[in-house]
């Protein structure tokens, strides 16, 4: 079977390490902000534009006159990997303005 661009899947190993990195970051940003600390704060900007992305997205299935949505199934391709995207970028902006 031919594979096409995108088919591959990240294995055990991969999965786990990104876990384990997502949770060290967790912990780091948690103690900062118990600490009250903000290590980077213009990684914020990562953030703000990952809400933008993720907003224009969930518009433009509003435009269409679906008001509740969950999920990528009512956008296009394109809103739906900005959709994507901005969900990533708000998670690591928040992860790297705290843990640093």
């Amino acid at each position: 079977m031919a594979r096409s661009i995108g088919d591959e899947q990240p294995t055990l190993l991969g999965k786990a390490a990104t876990g384990l990195l997502i949770v060290g970051w967790i912990a780091a940003a948690a103690r900062n902000v118990a600490r009250g600390t903000v290590p980077v704060p213009a990684a914020f900007l990562l953030t703000l534009v990952g809400f933008l992305l993720f907003a224009a997205a969930k518009v433009s299935v509003i435009a269409h006159g679906r008001w509740l949505s969950v999920g990528t199934a009512a956008m296009t391709p394109a809103f739906a990997n900005a959709y994507r995207l901005g969900y990533w970028l708000m998670l690591v902006g928040v992860l790297v303005t705290f843990a640093g």
